[in-house]
């Protein structure tokens, strides 16, 4: 049997069955031993629960100022803003050059003899011809004289004619 000396006996047997009988009587228990020397370190434990969370301690105070950072890169164009009052005219600018002469326009047309005078046609722009207009004299308010050319659509008012 492990554990009894065998320099008490060669007869294990026996001396296992005494021990055994003795450790089973009752009896006064005697002073403790003195202690055993340390055994080796056991295998580590698992891990505990995680413990309740404490209070939350006071602010530390301010760290210093760090050193200005480096200058980060252009942003993007801001949109455009409003656009302002007029400002004040100008002064008048000096006169430029004179321009080159234009070409030629319809003018007066050509023909037409002495006494003539330009007449339009129509409504239309440059439709006009040469005509002849007969002389008018007045004698007083109540009569007009007219010699020469042709008038039409003339009403008068009196009856004379």
């Amino acid at each position: 049997m492990a554990g009894i000396p065998v320099a008490w006996g060669t007869d294990a047997p026996f001396l296992a069955t005494l021990i055994k009988r003795l450790s089973t009587q009752a009896g006064v228990p005697g002073p403790a031993g003195p202690a055993g020397p340390a055994g080796p370190a056991g295998a580590a434990g698992a891990p505990g629960p995680a413990g309740a969370t404490g209070t939350t301690g006071p602010a530390g105070p301010a760290g210093a100022t760090g050193p200005a950072g480096a200058t980060g890169a252009q942003g993007p164009a801001g949109a455009a803003g409003a656009t302002g009052p007029a400002g004040p005219a100008g002064t008048t600018g000096a006169t430029g050059a004179t321009g080159a002469t234009g070409p030629a326009g319809p003018g007066v047309a050509t023909g037409g003899l002495a006494g003539q005078i330009l007449s339009k046609i129509d409504a239309t722009n440059y439709n006009t011809q040469w005509i002849t207009l007969g002389t008018m004299s007045t004698q007083n308010a109540n009569s007009v004289a007219i010699t020469g050319g042709t008038i039409d659509g003339v009403i008068l008012d009196g009856g004379v004619f």
